[in-house]
């Protein structure tokens, strides 16, 4: 049975790689204009494979702003599958979590990622660095919510006093999107503002040069006419995020001109990735300039049924009235046959339509001999194979 097998795979693969040939060579009198109208043909059905594509990772949006809370969700239904992603901003608490939920047959996944905004605050690069570096004077400092912890030798000037937020329709680049935006003002005399703009679309769509992905949402931080105590200070912004994974600082999903945290996990359906990250520059009074990150600690805390990562960090701003950063908090996760083409690069290699057919011609083999197929579903002895049945042929 297992040598039947082989040989009728064998004089498949065969009949896939002699027979294109022999098309082409039949075809060489043809006319330009029927090459042309094939190629148009062509072309058009990858235009309509990248929409099929592009409909797929679309997702629903929907925002709610109410009292002090914003809460956006993504969601995105195939079939019976159902995957919904939250943002959700509590502006007491100055915080935003990211969670990501997904039903598919009788399997649930759930994953989170926190961001806390503790402290905005002004301090002196003493060696200028433009990083806050432990030790260095702190001039003056503000709460962000209730929960703004603070450092070492830090003056409490009062706290971050939130407005209502407010919420609008927006679009960009052809595409409709909601907009939500906070403020909340510090100083004696209220002449200061922190404060945050949210943009989601659940579509592809390009920003400033970046392409924000559907199960991205676009956050801005605004710092305005803070009240400096002194003239040669410059500003941070205390940050912790907190996780049920360790986070990495080095992934794929953080791009070159970008820092920030990912936390991924993976299971035997799907793969996911958790992910706050920022420009390595802000807009400070309309011209870009370097922020410097400085990560004051990273600890696990593990119990019975319990893993919880936390890191603390600066992100060091130069002096400014005016400073514009532009993080992005989002989700990215694939099934684990998805995720397994991907790394592989399948769709890269010779012959990958061959691969394809053969696929999904060995389902039947499964039944029949398992560990025959393992082997053959490896992408090295798949290229060995056709390269041995070249030579034969």
């Amino acid at each position: 049975m297992e040598q039947s097998v082989r040989w009728l795979i064998a004089l498949l693969l065969t009949l896939m790689l002699t027979l294109p040939g022999r098309v082409v060579a039949s075809g060489g009198d043809d006319d330009e204009n029927d090459d042309d109208s094939d190629n148009d043909a062509n072309g058009s059905d990858e235009d309509n494979d990248d929409d099929e594509r592009e409909d797929r990772e679309k997702h629903k949006v929907e925002v709610d702003v109410s009292g002090d809370e914003i809460k956006v969700e993504l969601k995105r239904e195939i079939g019976h599958d159902e995957t919904k992603i939250e943002f959700k901003v509590d502006l007491s608490e100055a915080k935003f979590k990211l969670k990501f939920e997904e039903e598919t047959g009788q399997l649930e996944t759930e994953q989170k990622l926190e961001v806390v905004m503790q402290r905005l605050f002004e301090y002196v690069d003493a060696n200028g660095n433009g990083a806050y570096d432990e030790g260095e004077i702190i001039a003056s400092g503000y709460r962000i919510g209730d929960s703004g912890d603070s450092l070492s030798d830090s003056p409490d000037n009062g706290s971050v006093n939130w407005d209502q937020p407010t919420l609008s329709d927006i679009t960009t680049g052809g595409v409709s999107g909601k907009a939500m935006s906070a403020r909340g003002s510090i100083g004696a005399e209220s002449e200061g503002v922190f404060g945050l703009d949210i943009k989601v679309y659940g579509d592809f769509t390009m920003m400033n040069g970046s392409q924000l992905l559907p199960t991205e949402v676009k956050i801005d931080f605004i710092i305005e006419n803070y009240p400096y105590t002194q003239n040669d200070s410059v500003l941070g912004l205390l940050l912790k995020t907190k996780t049920k994974q360790e986070q990495e600082r080095q992934h794929s999903d953080i791009d070159d001109d970008e820092e920030g945290v990912v936390a991924s996990s993976s299971t035997d359906v799907n793969a996911i990735s958790l992910g706050f990250s920022w420009k390595q520059t802000a807009t400070v009074d309309g011209v870009d300039l370097p922020v410097h990150t400085t990560v004051l600690s990273s600890e696990t805390e593990t119990s019975a049924d319990e893993f919880e990562f936390k890191q603390r960090f600066v992100l060091g701003y130069a002096r400014g009235d005016v400073i514009v950063h532009d993080p992005v908090a989002g989700v990215s996760y694939a099934s684990a046959a998805t995720a397994a083409v991907d790394e592989g690069k399948w769709y890269n290699l010779p012959g990958f339509g061959v691969v394809a057919t053969l696929t999904a011609f060995m389902g039947t083999a499964i039944l029949v001999r398992p560990r025959t197929v393992n082997r053959i579903n490896d992408s090295d002895t798949v290229l060995d194979s056709l390269g041995s049945v070249v030579q034969q042929s």
